[in-house]
């Protein structure tokens, strides 16, 4: 049996969480469209533009037309490691798989990429939001 303050306070978290993950969603897409956008000119690349929303467990994906999307946990990870998932999917419009190639394009663009996608496979998972 649930009690009505233990309801209140279920529905109220579930309020709060929805809330902070709004401002997430807002705020992402603007700091990672100004990351993107950043790289992207260093890079001499074109994206369509950005989204930020909830991809499950990617933290990123480089969809068709060009559009880069992005979880919106990801403004949550250490700076290096955000700026990590925007050039990685940067690279995809290039290399639109994992072949050699999109390897070798993500190390010059980043040269320290492989330190900051350890970090990301080994912490990852720590990035609650909420």
């Amino acid at each position: 049996m649930i009690h009505r303050e233990s309801f209140a306070q279920v529905a109220m978290e579930s309020m709060l969480r929805e809330g902070v993950r709004a401002m997430n969603l807002r705020g992402g897409n603007d700091w990672l469209g100004r990351q993107a956008d950043a790289h992207a000119r260093r890079l001499g690349l074109s994206p369509a533009g950005v989204r930020v929303q909830d991809l499950g467990f990617r933290w990123g994906s480089c969809g068709r037309g060009d559009w880069l999307y992005f979880h919106w946990k990801t403004i949550l990870l250490p700076r290096n490691i955000a700026e990590y998932v925007a050039v990685h999917e940067l690279i995809h419009l290039h290399e639109p798989h994992h072949t050699p190639e999109f390897w070798r394009r993500l190390e010059r663009a980043m040269p320290d990429y492989d330190q900051r996608k350890r970090w990301l496979a080994l912490h990852g998972i720590e990035v609650e939001g909420v």
